[in-house]
């Protein structure tokens, strides 16, 4: 969604850096007025480049690749999808996907490796305690 502000993006993948399900706001960038902004347009899908996450600004002509139809674009340079993204890739070596929903993102199972490993120490503790015992008997030093 573009307006007047900035840009709001939903992320299909991330190709660096953490994932995240969650829309990134673009604000406006100071150097805009004079350098234009890439050609996005509401419902497009678009390859941007973010060069500080922590502080997103509307992506320049040379930060965005505008996809369609398996095909990126950016200004005249015209390339597949699928060349853009591997290339990123043989960079990052990364191709992350944000979880759609609360219950596929990553988490802990608490019956399954929480309870499990801590009947496990608590043994191995046990054992320990045990074998002191008995050492203090031989050895009351």
């Amino acid at each position: 969604m573009l307006d007047s502000s900035g840009a709001r993006v939903h992320p299909e993948v991330f190709l660096k850096g953490p994932a995240s399900a969650d829309d990134i706001f673009f604000a406006r960038s100071p150097i805009e007025d004079q350098c234009g902004r890439a050609p996005l347009a509401t419902g497009d899908r678009a390859l941007i480049y973010i060069f500080d996450a922590t502080n997103p600004t509307t992506p320049l002509p040379n930060q965005a690749f505008i996809l369609r139809d398996g095909h990126a674009t950016m200004g005249d340079q015209v390339r597949t999808e699928a060349e853009v993204v591997a290339a990123i890739r043989s960079l990052t070596g990364q191709y992350a996907v944000p979880a759609a929903t609360e219950s596929e993102s990553a988490g802990i199972d608490w019956s399954h490796t929480i309870f499990p490993l801590g009947v496990v120490m608590a043994i191995l503790l046990g054992i320990g305690l045990v074998l002191m015992r008995v050492w203090h008997r031989i050895d009351p030093s």
